[in-house]
């Protein structure tokens, strides 16, 4: 079993207790929170924490749905939706040049850390590919695997 595999079955199984967890509370939360009637009480605290849970899960399901895989090639670079059938193909002579900037998280009192590095990729047409740690979890090939394309393109 290779590195990335060993990944990937960590991520999928923090997703699931995560989300199993995430339900798990929000009912919890919304059962203490329903008066004798059978209504919610918004009045009571609970019942944001069980409402605001519900908003997370959603947005983690969104998230989960948008997630992109990105093969590079020799000739080109392929991205693709893992749920949907998306796919957009990105040629060399499309990309205009590849920008790095550092993202660094601050507070008054300085850099909270050292920060991370992301990639950017302006393409003909004005619009920018963000490849970043956040992301894609072997960032460093892939902008490896695209600048020597580039260079060989050149």
């Amino acid at each position: 079993m290779n590195v990335t595999s060993k990944f990937r079955k960590l991520y999928w199984a923090k997703n699931i207790i995560g989300f199993v967890a995430g339900i798990l509370f929000a009912v919890i939360f919304l059962h203490v929170s329903t008066m004798e009637n059978g209504k919610l009480n918004f009045k009571y605290l609970p019942c944001w924490f069980g409402i605001i849970i519900i908003c997370a899960l959603i947005g983690q399901i969104f998230s989960i749905l948008t997630l992109e895989t990105i093969n590079v090639t020799e000739k080109k670079i392929v991205l693709k939706s893992l749920f949907f059938n998306n796919r957009r193909v990105l040629q060399y002579e499309d990309i205009l040049g590849i920008e790095r900037f550092k993202t660094q998280m601050m507070v008054k009192a300085g850099p909270v850390s050292d920060g991370y590095h992301s990639t950017v990729l302006n393409l003909i047409d004005g619009k920018q590919e963000l490849i970043s740690p956040d992301l894609y979890e072997n960032y460093i090939d892939i902008v490896n695997a695209i600048s020597s394309n580039m260079k060989q393109e050149a």
